[in-house]
């Protein structure tokens, strides 16, 4: 049975069409301006309770009074919303929840001339997973909400006249909210073990970072040079990033080891970049590998 339901409270317009266990969401003013659209799963008397409570609290404690913090809280607010319908439906499909760790390695597929190396950039990850079954123990539906920090490295070394030698380096830092939408599926090995392959899209949005441009001499008499400024923002990189993700892993009982490959879809330059000129005129799309660890409860 199709369910559509209308709020209005002061300011705020909320559409909640529900059909089975997938709810959608569309709220007017929740951030301030302009309409939003979530894509939720769960019950929907207690994902309406859930919602309005929880939003009514953002905009006055939060919103209002941490206008630089904006955001960062934007990015959890939809992460702890996630997870809430998460715990909504569990209660309705067969679902498992967890937790994951581990570390990456980051560059871009920018191109750069000869002169210039590219570097990978050591980052980490944090976050909340879910695994919805949608056929009797062999394809799942995975998602989640993690933070993960992504970024390259650029360095160029030069002789000095006079003797000595100059070396020049670049380093992009960008933390990101992501939620990645992934297809698996799950063979088992023996009773306890199972190998997967998953792949899908994933989306993230840039809650900080910043770069680091560094001037640094050896055999010559002069101090090293190094400036920091924020990776995103007006006439730097953007925000949003988009790509695809796939993998595979092993899981022993409750514990689960995996490696991903990551490729960007979004180019994340801006015109006339600040950071430097040599991201001038072209494409900066981020990718990585990871490797985690996780629990499933």
């Amino acid at each position: 049975m199709d369910i559509a339901t209308f709020y209005l409270y002061k300011h705020d317009l909320f559409l909640i069409y529900e059909k089975k266990y997938i709810s959608f969401v569309l709220f007017y003013s929740l951030f301030g301006k302009g309409w939003s659209i979530y894509l939720k799963c769960g019950s929907f008397p207690f994902l309406a309770i859930r919602y309005f409570m929880i939003i009514q609290y953002y905009k006055k404690y939060v919103y209002c009074n941490i206008p630089k913090m904006r955001n960062i809280y934007k990015c959890f607010l939809l992460a702890f919303l996630l997870s809430q319908s998460f715990c909504l439906s569990a209660q309705e499909a067969p679902v498992q929840f967890g937790l994951k760790a581990g570390v990456d390695l980051y560059s871009t597929s920018l191109n750069v001339s000869g002169t210039l190396d590219k570097k990978v950039k050591f980052g980490y990850q944090l976050g909340l997973t879910a695994d919805f079954m949608l056929t009797e123990d062999q394809f799942y539906l995975q998602t989640g909400a993690e933070y993960i920090t992504k970024g390259a490295v650029l360095k160029k070394e030069e002789a000095v006249t006079g003797g000595g030698m100059h070396e020049w380096s670049q380093t992009f830092n960008m933390e990101y909210i992501q939620v990645p939408l992934m297809l698996a599926f799950k063979m088992d090995v023996s009773s306890d073990l199972k190998i997967y392959f998953h792949a899908g899209p994933y989306v993230a949005f840039g809650i900080g970072g910043k770069t680091t441009l560094q001037d640094k001499y050896k055999g010559l008499d002069r101090e090293t040079e190094k400036s920091k400024q924020d990776t995103f923002g007006e006439n730097k990189f953007k925000k949003l990033d988009y790509g695809f993700r796939f993998g595979s892993g092993i899981e022993f009982d409750k514990f689960i080891i995996g490696l991903d490959f990551e490729y960007a879809f979004a180019n994340i330059n801006q015109d006339n970049n600040e950071l430097g000129t040599i991201l001038n005129g072209k494409k900066y799309r981020n990718k990585g590998i990871n490797l985690s660890l996780g629990y499933k409860f």
